[in-house]
């Protein structure tokens, strides 16, 4: 298989995650940067030959058995994965010691995202194949004000690190309003006006979805990271 050609994104932008997320402040913590897991597959030929991508799968194949999981599971992915757990009748919770399993309530609104995330996966692949999909890229937003408010809204809670995009397959720009509306009106045109990053508006809510690497750029958000979030529990031998 062809190697495909990498670019390198000019700029800084912003990526949200969750101090408390193991995976991401762990890696971020050993190298101080992301990977999407595609763009690992697509440039490891050692790891393409075990690991399917989202192209290699139906939608169906993607409703009923989710994504597999690794060092970043993408928030599209894990939507997709929680909902197929539900869906096969398995619970979902929060923390690995004193799960907080899922209200009845919570079920019914992961399974309702999970789907919304399946109908703008198959209008990727009808309008925008090309497209980076939501199920297996790093989200970032412009390195603004605009932006910061935008991973606030998004992710609430969550920590906002400055990253660059020194490598990656493609990127795709696209407005988060169409997405929004989606989730209040089910139009197909949203999910196509999405795909075909037109601008929603005047001020747009333009998210970028990264089929490659993103690195942090300031020490002192890293240096957040590595104090404040999630660690391995040290192992000690007898």
């Amino acid at each position: 298989m062809q190697q495909p050609e990498l670019i390198t994104v000019e700029g800084l932008f912003l990526h949200g995650i969750y101090l408390e997320d193991w995976y991401p402040c762990w890696n971020l913590s050993l190298c101080g940067h992301l990977t999407a897991p595609e763009f690992a597959a697509l440039c490891d030929p050692g790891l393409r030959a075990v690991q399917k991508t989202v192209d290699d799968l139906s939608v169906e194949e993607i409703r009923d058995q989710g994504l597999s999981t690794g060092i970043v599971t993408p928030r599209g992915a894990r939507d997709g994965i929680e909902s197929a757990i539900i869906r096969g009748g398995g619970n979902v919770g929060i923390g690995v010691e004193n799960t907080q399993w899922l209200s009845q309530n919570e079920r019914r609104q992961r399974l309702s995202i999970g789907d919304i995330e399946l109908e703008f996966e198959k209008g990727r692949r009808r309008v925008a194949p090309a497209e980076v999909s939501r199920l297996s890229c790093l989200w970032v937003a412009d390195n603004s004000p605009v932006g910061r408010t935008h991973i606030e809204n998004m992710l609430p809670g969550s920590f906002a690190l400055t990253v660059s995009i020194p490598a990656a397959i493609n990127v795709s720009r696209v407005d988060t309003a169409w997405f929004d509306k989606y989730c209040e009106e089910h139009k197909e045109e949203y999910i196509e006006n999405y795909w075909e990053g037109i601008q929603a508006s005047e001020e747009p809510t333009w998210e970028y979805l990264v089929n490659g690497v993103i690195k942090a750029v300031d020490e002192n958000e890293l240096r957040i990271v590595r104090e404040r979030g999630a660690k391995v529990p040290d192992i000690k031998g007898d």
